[in-house]
């Protein structure tokens, strides 16, 4: 026996059975009409076909708040989201299937206006997506930001609701409010869709406190039940730690196991990112202290060691030889095949080169980059008396015109001026690059 049922008013609850759903559904079409009202349910969603971090996209907090429903026939967990859709024979089998009991439904009383289907009640969407292209919707006014958000990822599914915002006259608009807050006369409105970014505080959420030893568990409430999830799983390794939890003596346990070994692995992956990161800094703090005061090939400072006349003349000829090996048929070639390739670069390409120069003239030890440089400037190699670049008369903090400073939008492919980026209300992301010489 199917079933589904909806409270209707603040004590009337009605029941639709049948021998299958096809049967209750005609009970629930029956009912609207003869009650002017439309029935509904929350739409189910699979977390393993979400294409983006669901809890990272959640920011962690807002996950709380969704029920979650593991379903066993389907090997697969599955949340509510905020859109309520009409129901069908398959959503409410499902629906039944995954919440392990009746099909609920929640109804609405139909207003005269909507019986009257007055096209007042909607307006047009002029939207720009994050990747520059114009979405036009047509909607009620009644949808929330949030519905609206969704409908858009169902036409262009160029990134998840969760992971968006909608911006209108540089204002953000709130996802828990309807269209109709936001207008009054309008008839069309030109929205902007922007990329909400995930709290670094998130992003390096491990789980792992290294000052206190304690895990920071996160809890999803699945089935009426809470259970540790991780910030840094994916949909589908949620669905496959629950299935494999719910074959456990203690799928509790089981689950915080998973938590910690993830935990521990993602704050060793982030310790060694921040290892690597501070090696960085400080091979670039001593490379400029390296180049003080080396305005002028004259004013070149002679290493902290006085150089034997041996030494200083290998340099002199390092300089040469190395001058010979770049300008040499081979390199050239090295250098154009860097250009197209995405595996390498003409960075890497000197840099094996300076390393074979030095290893032919048996200079060795952590100074000997140090000592080519010296020889570079002390000598003259061509890419130094040739060096165009001038050093940048700009400090932090100081003020500079920007109107004649192109740049290049990397969403929208196109170059645009730097202060028309500056004058608008979403935030850029800039990208400055320039050479280590």
């Amino acid at each position: 026996q199917c079933q589904a049922f909806s409270k209707v008013g603040n004590h009337d609850e009605l029941v639709f059975e049948g021998e299958d759903w096809s049967m209750v559904l005609k009970k629930i079409k029956s009912a609207e009409k003869e009650k002017l009202c439309c029935f509904s349910h929350y739409r189910l969603r699979g977390v393993e076909h979400i294409p983006v971090e669901l809890f990272q996209a959640f920011d962690g907090n807002g996950v709380q708040s969704m029920d979650f429903f593991y379903a066993s026939p389907h090997r697969n967990i599955f949340y509510t989201d905020c859109i309520r859709v009409p129901p069908t024979e398959d959503s409410l089998s499902l629906y039944a299937s995954v919440t392990h009991n009746r099909a609920q439904l929640y109804c609405e009383k139909i207003s005269n206006n909507e019986l009257e289907a007055n096209t007042d009640q909607n307006i047009l969407l002029e939207v720009q997506t994050l990747n520059g292209e114009l979405l036009d919707l047509e909607v009620p006014r009644s949808l929330t930001i949030s519905e609206i958000k969704h409908k858009m990822y169902e036409i262009k599914p160029i990134m998840h609701p969760y992971e968006t915002g909608l911006v209108c006259d540089g204002r953000k608009l709130s996802d828990d409010h309807q269209l109709s807050f936001y207008t009054a006369e309008q008839h069309k409105l030109c929205l902007q869709q922007v990329f909400e970014t995930i709290s670094s505080a998130v992003a390096n959420d491990t789980g792992f406190n290294d000052k206190t030893g304690e895990f920071n568990y996160r809890y999803i409430i699945i089935n009426g039940e809470p259970y540790p999830v991780h910030l840094h799983w994916t949909g589908r390794q949620l669905v496959t730690n629950f299935i494999a939890a719910m074959k456990s003596k203690n799928p509790k346990n089981f689950m915080a196991r998973k938590f910690r070994k993830t935990s521990v692995h993602a704050h060793k992956a982030y310790l060694d990112t921040e290892e690597e990161r501070i090696k960085v800094e400080m091979a670039q703090l001593e490379r400029s202290k390296s180049f003080i005061g080396q305005d002028v090939l004259q004013d070149v400072p002679a290493p902290t060691e006085v150089l034997s006349p041996e030494l200083e003349a290998k340099l002199e000829q390092l300089v040469k030889r190395e001058e010979e090996l770049r300008r040499s048929p081979e390199t050239q070639q090295l250098y154009q095949a860097a250009e197209m390739s995405d595996l390498t670069d003409w960075i890497e390409v000197t840099m094996k080169l300076r390393q074979q120069v030095l290893e032919e003239f048996g200079i060795t030890g952590p100074d000997r980059f140090t000592l080519l440089e010296y020889a570079a400037r002390k000598y003259g190699a061509f890419y130094v008396t040739q060096n165009l670049a001038a050093r940048c008369l700009l400090e932090p903090g100081d003020d500079f015109k920007c109107d004649d400073i192109k740049i290049h939008h990397m969403t929208q492919h196109s170059i645009m001026p730097l202060n028309n980026a500056l004058d608008t209300p979403k935030p850029f992301h800039f990208l400055i690059a320039g050479s280590i010489s």
